[in-house]
This record gives structure tokens, sequence and C-alpha cells, in this order.
């Protein structure tokens, strides 16, 4: 018989019943297991009881750290590296010679085994966090190489669930609305402090304070009667008298200054009769009460009195005048602001194509309406620079229209400028349209963000 071929076959028995018999060492106890999510990123941590000689001499066991879900997400944390005696001493001269360490990188924590003493490692890493992790399990992956080849694997669970930390709620995208287009209908509304000569009612451009408060009358009267994209509709004129003097002949008086002054803009810009009205409301003791109230007069209360009291109008006259003082202050501090014509010239601007909007956008952009300016934001991305310097000039210049105030919101709650988006939402916080965009800000302001 030939022995040396028995001896070969029986050592090649004997070393794959080592290799296939030898499972992954035991007796490693892990404790103070965390898996939690911290910020952005979700850290393991575990300490790790070796016991005296967990692995031989020339073996080296590699724990790998993985968190994955049931539908086949994974992420691998650093390996750890335990090495026997001798296996350790080969990595050191290896690592000095620049060739390959360990498994297949360096590890987070690498321990040389030697001596028989039980000792704790403790082992963290972090990866970045993705949502899919909430439903994920802990596991570490266990090797034991020898000579550089594995020799046995495991997969083994911790038994430990994620600690997910607080994530406030998602805050969504605040929203645009655009507007609809409508008839540019607009009203320019002011009043005039006019001074007559005694007795008369035609106007006299050159008297007294006349000329300051025609020439700015007149200005907007040209702009909205001479502007071909402008059609005049009406010019409304009412007047007001102080409460000095009878109040029929207040009222007479009254009327026939507004139709002085209708008379006056009529023969200086050519508009027609027909697009003017004229009223009269005579004495004015609602703007003379106003006035009171707004004052630091003295004697106040019995101005007051006099004016709520149910006297007609010539008695409460007779009995203003019996305060003397007061009176007279009366007299030289408020009945000249009664004495006005207030007006209101209505109009409508025409509609304009975009190129036309692009042009008016920095030479007039008052003839633009919302729809128009929502249009020529759109030619931008929103959020834009652009975008956002468009949607503010709309809302400063329709600063109580509903959906100004929505899109302004939206932007200033973009650029973290909180408190002009409340001061656009508290304008429209009872609408439907705005609940989106509000919802966002009080969320925003639950969480701290501003």
């Amino acid at each position: 018989m030939n022995y040396k071929y028995i001896y070969i076959l029986l050592l090649i028995t004997c070393c794959f019943t080592i290799a296939t018999a030898q499972q992954t060492p035991t007796g490693i106890d892990y404790r103070n297991v965390v898996l939690k999510e911290i910020g952005d990123s979700l850290v393991m941590s575990f300490d790790m009881v070796i016991p005296p000689v967990p692995i031989k001499s020339k073996q080296s066991l590699v724990i790998t750290p993985q968190v994955k879900d049931e539908a086949g997400n994974l992420h691998t944390y650093g390996y750890i590296q335990l090495n026997g005696k001798n296996r350790g001493k080969s990595l050191r001269r290896t690592a000095a010679l620049k060739k390959t360490q360990g498994w297949d990188e360096y590890p987070v924590l690498e321990e040389n085994l030697c001596g028989c003493k039980e000792r704790t490692l403790h082992y963290s890493a972090s990866i970045p966090y993705e949502s899919w992790m909430d439903e994920g399990s802990m596991f570490r992956i266990e090797r034991l190489l020898a000579c550089n080849k594995m020799s046995s694997a495991a997969t083994v669970p911790f038994g430990v669930d994620i600690e997910i930390g607080y994530r406030p709620p998602a805050i969504p995208p605040v929203n645009y609305i655009a507007p609809q287009p409508v008839v540019k209908s607009r009203n320019e509304e002011g009043k005039a402090y006019l001074d007559f000569h005694k007795g008369k009612y035609d106007i006299d451009p050159t008297f007294r304070r006349n000329p300051e408060e025609l020439m700015r009358i007149m200005e907007i009267v040209h702009r909205t009667n001479q502007d071909k994209d402008i059609t005049l509709h009406t010019l409304s004129i009412t007047g007001y008298a102080s409460p000095e003097g009878s109040a029929p002949s207040n009222q007479r008086l009254a009327y026939n200054r507004s139709q002085g002054f209708m008379q006056y803009i009529q023969r200086v810009s050519g508009i027609p009769a027909s697009k003017f009205t004229v009223e009269s409301v005579g004495e004015d003791w609602e703007g003379l009460r106003k006035a009171v109230v707004e004052s630091d007069m003295r004697d106040k209360d019995r101005i007051l009195a006099i004016i709520d009291n149910d006297a007609d109008l010539d008695r409460k006259e007779q009995q203003l005048k019996a305060l003397g003082a007061p009176y007279h202050h009366l007299l030289s501090e408020i009945f000249p602001s009664l004495r006005r014509v207030e007006y209101r010239i209505s109009y409508t601007v025409r509609d304009y194509s975009l190129t036309e909007a692009q042009a008016l956008l920095n030479s007039d952009p008052s003839k633009l309406n919302t729809y128009e300016l929502y249009l020529l934001a759109k030619l931008y991305e929103d959020n834009s620079d652009k975008w956002n310097e468009i949607i503010e000039l709309t809302v400063s210049l329709y600063p109580d229209d509903d959906v100004a105030n929505i899109n302004a919101a939206a932007v200033y709650i973009n650029k973290g400028e909180y408190k002009k988006a409340k001061n656009c939402l508290d304008k429209v916080k009872h609408l439907p349209e705005a609940a989106h965009n509000l919802a966002i800000f009080e969320e925003m302001e639950r969480q701290g963000l501003w």
C-alpha cells in the first residue's frame, strides 16, 4: 500500500472538515446598541465586550454593520476588524509596505488581540439619513478570515429598533394665483381748496392760493384727458361750505362754486359738459366734527355737544358763536379746510400686448393691471429675482388687491421677510385662495423659523 497517498487524502479530508465546521466566533457581547437618527445622519453605536482569545492567532474577524429594509435598500457602515496575534503582526508589516490592509479598505475600528484578558471596545459611525431607513433593521455581517481568505460568514440581526428623531412636517412650496383679466377702470380723486372773490363764483386763477391749487389739479386732468391710452368717462365735482352764514345760502354758494370750478376745467381742457356731474353738500358738519375730534383745542367737548344736538343748522351756528373764543378758533383754524371742492375722475386704460407691457414696466407700470403684470412675471422663473421684483411691484401698485397680496405673501415667505408676509396675509386670511400660503406661514411660525 502507498502510505504517502493515504496520508495526503487524510490531510485533505481533515482540512475540509475544519473549514466547513468552523462557525462565526461567538462570545462577543454587544451592549448599548443604538441606531438613532440625528440631524441628517443615521448614527450607529455599540460596545463590544470581547472575551479572551475569541479567534486564533492567524485569523481576523471582520464585522460590518448594516441597515437594510425588506425592499432591498441597504447601506453599509464602516467595518470593524479584530486580528489574532500573528495576523496583527502580518498586517502591520503589510501596511508598512503600503499594501492592502484587511478585508477591503481601512476599518473604522481595528484591534489587534493579544493576551488573555477581556476588553471592551466602543464603535460609533454614521451614514447619511434616507427616508427608507425608517422601516429598516440593523444587522452585522461577521466574516472570519485566514490567510486573506474567508473561511466563514454570517449575517446577524442586532434586534434593536431605529430611534427616529423629531422631524418637523415638510413645508410645501408656496402657491401663486393667476389674476383674471379685467377692465382697467381707474379713479383719480382729490380736493381743491380754492379762493373766491367776495360774492363771486367764477374762478380767478391768479387769486391767492389758486395758482398752486389749479396747477396740481389740471396736471391730473390733462394727463387723463390727453393720454391716447385713456378713455375719460366722468369728472364728478362736489362742493362743500363751512357753517358760517345761513344753511340755504351756503348750499347755493357751494353749488355755484362747484359750477365755477367745472366751467374753468371745461374752458382750459376742452372736456365736454356731458362728462361732468356737479353736486353740493353745503355746510360740512360731518367734516367739522371729524376735525374737532382730531384736534387738541380747548372746549372740545362743548363744541362736539353742539354739533351732535338735534337743533337745525342755523341754530347750531348761533350756539357755536355764543362760545366766544372757541368759535373764533374754529373760524381761523378749521372752517377754511371745510370750504373746498372735491373731484373724482373716472376713466379706463386700454389693454396692452406683452411687448407693450414690457416697455411700460419701466416707463409707466401704473397703466398695467394685475393680470398684465402677472403675465410679465411669468416670463421669468418662479422665485427668481425678476419674478419677485414684479410680484412686489404689483402689490405696491394695488395694495388692496386680494390676488396681489396672496402672491406677494408667497414671495415674502420665500425671501424670509415674514413681517411683510404677515401684513399681506392679514388682508386676505378670510379668503379660501389664501389658505395654502397662510398654512405655510403658520407652520413656519410654529416651528420657530421666524
